[in-house]
């Protein structure tokens, strides 16, 4: 089965992802509990963003607990 793979249209926002990571990075660090605070007082005007970090956060803990 082939799968095609479309590149977005969009050009991709380098310095938004350079956020994300740098979140993503800095609060996989600290406590599950201290997340949502955290991100609040770093993207107070960009719940979006906030939901990407999230996003990411979650699913780094599953595949590090699966791997327990």
């Amino acid at each position: 089965m082939k799968v095609e793979v479309k590149t977005p249209s969009v050009p991709v926002d380098q310095e938004r992802w350079q956020r994300v990571h740098a979140l993503f990075d800095r609060l996989r660090q600290v406590e599950r509990s201290a997340w949502h605070a955290q991100l609040h007082a770093a993207a107070p005007d960009d719940p979006a963003l906030a939901y990407e970090v999230l996003s990411l956060l979650v699913a780094n803990e599953s595949v590090v607990a699966s791997q327990a």
